[in-house]
């Protein structure tokens, strides 16, 4: 199983995994997370992301398309 299929949205996620599900660099996630457009917790010392969290993020910054499935524009 990898973090695409994973069905538990409360997942904690390191910054490997979220560069991966964003398709992105951890020094990106770094700047979004100092920025505070990142939501993240520190477990440990450690800085985790919840899976529900991003995909969140990436609902919210998705330019275009349909709101619902089978919506149609125009």
């Amino acid at each position: 199983m990898n973090i695409f299929d994973d069905i538990s949205d409360e997942r904690l996620l390191d910054a490997n995994e979220v560069a991966s599900l964003l398709g992105t660099t951890t020094r990106h996630l770094q700047r979004l997370q100092s920025s505070g457009a990142l939501p993240f917790t520190r477990v440990g010392g450690k800085i985790r992301f919840r899976r529900a969290d991003m995909l969140e993020f990436i609902r919210r910054n998705t330019v275009g398309g349909t709101q619902e499935p089978g919506l149609v524009n125009g």
